[in-house]
């Protein structure tokens, strides 16, 4: 889950008329702004609708995304409402769940524009130290609070950009860096259930934890062979039963690597189940 914020800046100041003709000053305002401070009486202001993520395109990692309240300095720690939740591969109820749409009853969030003018942030009487950092700090605090009105909390894939569509930019994608990742998946492996999986050979018998030795990761045995897996080392934990009131206790066993080709053993064969685990992330060097 990312946050993500939007927000629509101008490169420059909006345009203005320049005509010096008086038959032209006395023209009624425009039925729309683009700027607040441009807003009157008999004006509104442009919005424009923006679309977060495509379920229909691949290259899309969306799965949902939560709204932020319109003031999220009034709810500090719980800035997001997750009490709706917007996505398009869940059929919406309007109640908990809402859909991704822009028809009906349910409209797309909209974007505003802005451009904030430097000059306006500048203090006269600061030193020329204090007057450069005064500035910037002062702009950027304003520029930030723009971020404040789109404001998502996103379930996404982290491999996958998130696209922005609207009608008057091209489409935006929004990546996670890569370090966001990374260092999760140095220390990750992976865990699941196998089986029932059916061995030539039997798992060795229980023996009891012997709590004078040393601490080992894996069984010295290859109890249980299948077929190579060069992506990473596995380890095999066999499930045990030996008291029926302790419950199931589980021992690591090597896992013996052989080739796909049959051969035919005679038998009987025995059929287990339990769990692989990856000894080691697949991005540690080696």
């Amino acid at each position: 889950m990312a946050n993500i914020g939007i927000s629509l800046e101008l490169a420059c100041d909006r345009k203005i008329s320049q005509s010096t003709l008086i038959s032209q000053k006395n023209l009624p305002p425009q039925p729309y702004a683009l700027l607040e401070q441009d807003v009157g009486p008999d004006t509104t202001l442009y919005s424009f609708p923006f679309k977060l993520g495509d379920h229909d395109r691949l290259h899309d990692g969306l799965i949902g995304y939560f709204r932020a309240y319109s003031n999220p300095g009034q709810h500090v720690g719980k800035e997001l409402d997750t009490s709706k939740f917007y996505t398009s591969y869940v059929d919406p109820d309007g109640v908990l769940v809402f859909p991704i749409s822009n028809s009906g009853n349910y409209k797309y969030p909209t974007l505003s524009a802005f451009w904030l003018d430097p000059p306006a942030y500048q203090d006269p009487e600061a030193t020329l130290d204090d007057h450069y950092i005064g500035t910037a700090k002062k702009y950027e605090d304003a520029r930030n609070d723009k971020l404040v009105e789109n404001v998502f909390g996103c379930i996404m894939d982290p491999f996958v950009p998130v696209n922005i569509y609207t009608s008057i930019l091209p489409v935006q994608p929004l990546t996670l860096p890569n370090w966001t990742w990374e260092s999760a998946l140095k220390t990750m492996t992976a865990f699941f259930h196998f089986g029932p999986l059916m061995v030539t050979d039997d798992v060795a018998s229980y023996s009891p934890p012997n709590p004078t030795a040393e601490a080992t990761d894996e069984s010295t045995t290859s109890a249980v062979k299948l077929p190579s897996l060069k992506v990473a080392d596995w380890s095999w934990l066999q499930p045990y039963y030996p008291d029926a009131q302790t419950g199931s206790e589980f021992t690591p066993l090597d896992v013996g690597q052989i080739d796909s080709r049959p051969r035919y053993e005679k038998g009987p064969y025995t059929a287990v189940e339990g769990y692989l685990q990856m000894k080691s992330s697949m991005l540690v060097d080696k």
